[in-house]
């Protein structure tokens, strides 16, 4: 702000008193007065430097997103940005470079971009947000955020250029580097009696899964960008099958699953809210075409009696999806096995590394049984939430003792599982140890018809149908 005279920066944080009593704060103390020339707490408050430069202190929860979408900023840092939401974070990202009153010295213009109207040089803009490891883990934006190609891997701040660096760039470090802060400060900060996850996350930025997380997924699980060869030779040979978790109100959730040389390779994921039945219907037979599903399984909540009544039945919403009345291609599903307990203890077995497997594409040994192709541009309906949500799965959290987080045996309930919820109905349908998929029998069939009569004669129901049949 000091090189570039009328330049624009809003420093911004969930609530505006802890910002003006901290960042703001903090940002007196490194700048040098006299570079000051009015520091305004009013209504708007901000700071007016002697060159024409202007620091907007900005509370988010005291201003509402209209108000920041007729923001004209050059830059914008969003201090705890694990406390914001996305959209603000976004609406901010479109404010930037705004403001064009920016004199750019003539020494710095032939490094800049200009602009395409006015031939000026364009002062850099940038969007810094400043975060703990947020507690929701892979379900936060900020993860999902800086999940790409182009920071897969922690750039170093030494090697780093603002000009010619990515567009996108993630720091991690740890506070102990933090050179105003003392050794013996440092020291304490890292105490064991803390506990190593909150050290871990505190004080290192690491962004490891907790230890109330319920399932560590392995890079060797994600499969990126495999060639069309092998996806073709995939398709016709894998015994596929397809499983649903309806959403009235949260999304709908449909995965592709195929059993191929002795592991499991979810292939597709369909994910959408707000649709009715019959687009669902459609959307999964339009994704569908080019593989043949064995079974179709879902949530045996959607079997139950949704309360409507048609010639005297009430309806479910698995009749929904079976009704040929209906716009869309009906799919006749099957309840799924919802052992919430053993549906996890089997993914945790799938996603260790085992010396019987091979990767299902390099051959390499010991390795998951399970694998996920994931989304891409060449594989546009590959796997996503369902990886997000399976990473972010964790334990309902008790307390703390002695630093260390206590859990419970219960999945918290406050994560997205929508697409988890399915992989599970997917891993039950499989035997405890894996072989060849096991054919469940089909509703209406001989066997399920033997079966049900089975169960009535246990029950001592079936005594009059026998007699019946004996005739």
């Amino acid at each position: 702000m000091s090189v570039y005279p009328g330049y624009r920066f809003a420093f911004c944080r969930r609530e505006r008193s802890i910002l003006l009593r901290t960042t703001k704060q903090t940002f007196l103390n490194v700048c040098p007065p006299d570079f000051i020339a009015k520091d305004d707490n009013g209504p708007t408050p901000y700071t007016e430097l002697k060159n024409g430069s202007r620091i907007w202190w900005i509370g988010i929860s005291d201003t509402d997103e209209h108000a920041l979408r007729s923001l004209e900023l050059n830059s914008a840092l969003v201090d705890q940005a694990e406390d914001v939401s996305e959209s603000v974070c976004l609406t901010l990202q479109g404010r930037i470079e705004r403001w064009s009153a920016v004199d750019v010295p003539p020494e710095l213009a032939a490094k800049l971009p200009k602009n395409r109207l006015t031939g000026k040089a364009i002062p850099p803009s940038y969007l810094i947000l400043l975060a703990n490891v947020p507690a929701e883990g892979e379900m936060s934006y900020l993860y999902r955020m800086f999940d790409n190609i182009n920071t897969k891997k922690v750039i170093d701040e030494e090697k780093f250029s603002l000009i010619e660096g990515p567009s996108t760039a993630l720091f991690e470090s740890s506070t102990v580097l933090n050179v105003a802060i003392s050794e013996q400060y440092a020291k304490t900060l890292q105490d064991e009696s803390k506990g190593k996850e909150w050290v871990d996350r505190f004080v290192h930025a690491k962004r490891t899964q907790s230890s109330g997380s319920l399932h560590l997924v392995d890079t060797m699980s994600l499969l990126y960008d495999p060639s069309e060869e092998w996806y073709r030779e995939f398709l016709s040979k894998a015994y596929i099958i397809r499983v649903l978790d309806h959403g009235a109100s949260a999304p709908t959730c449909c995965l592709w699953g195929g059993y191929y040389k002795g592991v499991h390779i979810i292939f597709r994921e369909y994910y959408a809210a707000n649709l009715v039945i019959s687009n669902h219907r459609s959307n999964i037979a339009a994704l569908s075409q080019d593989c043949v599903a064995q079974i179709n399984l879902a949530d045996p909540a959607i079997f139950r009696p949704a309360g409507t009544s048609k010639f005297g039945q009430f309806l479910t919403v698995s009749d929904e999806y079976s009704d040929p009345e209906i716009d869309g291609e009906p799919i006749n599903f099957n309840p799924a096995d919802n052992n919430e307990m053993v549906t996890r203890d089997r993914i945790n077995d799938y996603l260790k590394l085992k010396s019987e497997n091979k990767h299902p594409i390099t051959g390499e040994s010991p390795a998951p049984s399970l694998y996920f192709i994931m989304n891409s541009v060449n594989y546009m309906h590959g796997c996503n939430q369902v990886v997000h949500q399976l990473k972010a799965q964790r334990k309902e959290k008790l307390g703390t003792f002695n630093g260390e987080n206590v859990y419970s045996d219960n999945r918290d309930g406050g994560i997205a599982d929508h697409a988890y919820d399915p992989l599970r109905y997917y891993v039950a349908h499989y035997a405890d140890e894996l072989g060849e998929p096991v054919k469940r029998i089909e509703p209406g069939s001989f066997g399920h018809v033997k079966r049900q009569f089975e169960i009535m004669k246990r029950k001592g129901l079936a005594s009059g149908h026998s007699r019946r049949m004996a005739r």
